[in-house]
């Protein structure tokens, strides 16, 4: 086991691959070049059956693309090299990964043609990417080694981490981001030039604890983090200001062990908060640092299993279903469809909005006036099986959109602070 600090001491050297078009063509066989991971790809057919000629053809073509609409192809140069296609990096530092591949047309003989030897490939590299923004270069690491598994990772300082991000197969023992650390983790969905990015985006590696924004420092304005499979401990202390605008929070995370613990204390946090993203937590504690209210603000997204959530403040927008919640402090909007909860406590303070369909099995309110579960503004009809209200909390549902299976009981309270609509019936019974 090894302690590793990122250090970003890498040189720029620009990307360089090459793809070597052989064998027999006929003039009407299709090629296409597409950024890996991408939807966008450029089609063209053979034109000619001599291999320096089509390779000259496509080399034309693919630097006659224009900027606006193809600005995934503009980010390198292309060339031909005899009977090589030859991309080279613009931007020393920069990586792009491109696959071209070639489909037969019923010519003879059939799928003769190749590039690199086979019908679909990456490309060679003759000139790897290098840089300070590489994660997974060992000039970037103390020790001149990147990190493998049991090392503790340490991150500070204000060189960003782009590329390179993919290390799944790495579990460390912890990775801790230091307040101090003001770069940037992975890349926005939407790249700077106008396309949806199509390198990867997480920082993917495993760690049993990881610790975000300890000590001193305001934080970084972007992370994102995919711990996998491994189970893992995440507690954030503290994140800057997000810096990509479209992006819901300044942390996002994925990780999808069963047993995945998060303690939230301060910062903007989105757990699998984007589309299509998924994630498992069995316990979610937010807390807070110094401003009981506002300290977290947290995303717990749709493709989420969450099991427990203990809430002592922030502000929290749950998107799926639970099994257990308490809620002490801060506001939470619970919103979806078909989304359920065993046991939903609601005490001391803080606000519950109710925007979610699906069913509550046992609801318990207590508290003075500030307990707040307000179904008052989606009007879906929505079922509370056992609901038990304790002493001066609020429930608020005007439009009558729950359905209370067993009614509500009023457990040593009255009905004060409760608002169950207009032109209603109520019965009277002893709680049992």
């Amino acid at each position: 086991m090894a302690t590793r600090q990122f250090l970003g001491n890498a040189p720029r050297i620009a990307q360089v691959t090459a793809w070597l078009f052989a064998g027999t063509w006929e003039t009407s066989d299709v090629i296409t070049v597409t950024p890996t991971g991408s939807t966008k790809v450029f089609t063209t057919t053979a034109g000619s059956t001599t291999v320096a000629t089509l390779v000259e053809s496509l080399k034309e073509a693919l630097v006659a693309l224009d900027a606006t609409n193809w600005p995934e192809f503009a980010e390198v140069t292309w060339t031909r090299s005899g009977s090589s296609l030859v991309a080279t990096s613009n931007t020393a530092g920069v990586p792009f990964t491109f696959t071209v591949a070639t489909t037969e047309t019923g010519g003879v003989p059939a799928d003769a043609q190749t590039i690199d030897g086979v019908a679909s490939s990456a490309g060679t590299n003759s000139t790897a990417n290098s840089g300070p923004n590489v994660v997974n270069l060992a000039a970037n690491w103390s020790g001149s080694a990147v990190p493998v598994n049991s090392d503790d990772v340490y991150i500070d300082g204000d060189v960003d981490l782009l590329y390179g991000l993919d290390n799944n197969t790495v579990t460390l023992t912890s990775l801790t981001i230091a307040g101090t650390f003001t770069g940037r983790i992975g890349l926005p969905e939407r790249n700077g030039s106008g396309y949806d990015e199509y390198r990867e985006t997480y920082l993917k590696i495993s760690a049993t604890t990881v610790n975000i924004g300890i000590g001193e420092g305001n934080g970084s304005g972007r992370i994102k983090l995919n711990t996998g499979s491994v189970q893992t401990t995440l507690n954030v202390h503290g994140m800057g200001s997000k810096v990509d605008a479209q992006a819901p929070h300044a942390l996002l995370w994925i990780g999808t062990h069963n047993s995945n613990t998060v303690n939230l204390y301060r910062g903007s946090v989105g757990l699998a908060a984007l589309p299509g993203e998924a994630a498992t937590i069995a316990t979610l504690r937010i807390g807070y640092d110094e401003n009981q209210a506002g300290d977290v603000q947290v995303t717990v997204g749709v493709g989420v299993t969450l099991t427990t959530l203990v809430k002592n403040g922030g502000e929290l927008l749950l998107l799926c279903a639970f099994t257990t919640a308490t809620q002490k402090a801060g506001d939470t909007t619970f919103t979806g469809t078909s989304l359920n909860g065993t046991t939903l406590n609601v005490n001391d303070s803080g606000r519950w909005f109710h925007n979610a369909t699906g069913t509550i099995t046992t609801l318990n309110l207590s508290g003075d006036e500030s307990v707040i579960f307000d179904a008052s503004r989606d009007q879906r009809s929505k079922t509370i099986t056992t609901a038990n209200r304790y002493g001066r909390a609020q429930l608020l549902d005007p439009f009558k959109v729950l359905a209370f299976t067993n009614g509500i009981d009023l457990e040593q309270a009255d009905l004060s602070g409760i608002n169950l609509g207009t032109n209603i019936n109520i019965q009277r019974a002893a709680v049992s």
